[in-house]
């Protein structure tokens, strides 16, 4: 009498005791723990024979090296820019004489 007296949750139309769906999330749980675990190993194993695309070092070396070649370029239009500006003020001042 006192089981027909808990209330069991409804799912999918179906009575589902709070025992059986924490048996089915918990389920669920573990096996996308497995597969976790399972992708770890296998990059592990993956990469022990083949050489990884990249890595933290080799990308921080490529973005200081672009980051510089950005700002060395940067400067070097800059320069240009106010030599040219000076020069076509000069002209300019020379002609309103």
């Amino acid at each position: 009498m006192f089981l027909a007296i808990a209330t069991p949750l409804m799912w999918l139309g179906q009575c589902v005791m709070p025992i059986k769906l924490l048996r089915w999330v918990a389920n669920k749980l573990l096996i996308v723990l497995i597969i976790m675990l399972l992708l770890s190993v296998v990059m592990v194993v993956l990469f022990r024979w083949v050489n990884p695309p990249t890595s933290a070092i080799m990308l921080q070396h490529w973005i200081s090296a672009a980051t510089k070649y950005l700002t060395k370029s940067i400067q070097k239009r800059t320069n240009l820019a106010l030599i040219y500006s000076h020069r076509q003020r000069k002209s300019h001042d020379e002609t309103m004489v």
